[in-house]
């Protein structure tokens, strides 16, 4: 919800009962609707479509800094000091 509806779509409600999205999580959609309804105020559900809430924007620094740490990750770390030829040979 937060980069769906959040960030790309401007606080725009978004499906989240997708079969293909049930399917890809090894669930039903019936099962996503019953997560989103437990969201404890973070997203509002409106039928089969959800839509972020203030209280979720408020936890972007977090989202962000997620994000940030996930492509952290799959980025190759250099040895800085390599660069300039001072390697331990």
């Amino acid at each position: 919800m937060y980069w769906l509806s959040g960030v790309l779509g401007e606080g725009k409600p978004v499906w989240i009962a997708d079969p293909r999205d049930a399917q890809y999580l090894n669930t039903a959609d019936a099962d996503l609707l019953r997560v989103a309804g437990d969201s404890g105020g973070l997203i509002t559900l409106d039928g089969e479509y959800a839509a972020a809430t203030p209280a979720l924007l408020e936890r972007a620094p977090q989202y962000q800094a997620d994000l940030e740490a996930a492509l952290n990750f799959t980025k190759p770390q250099f040895n800085e000091s390599m660069r300039s030829g001072h390697a331990n040979m």
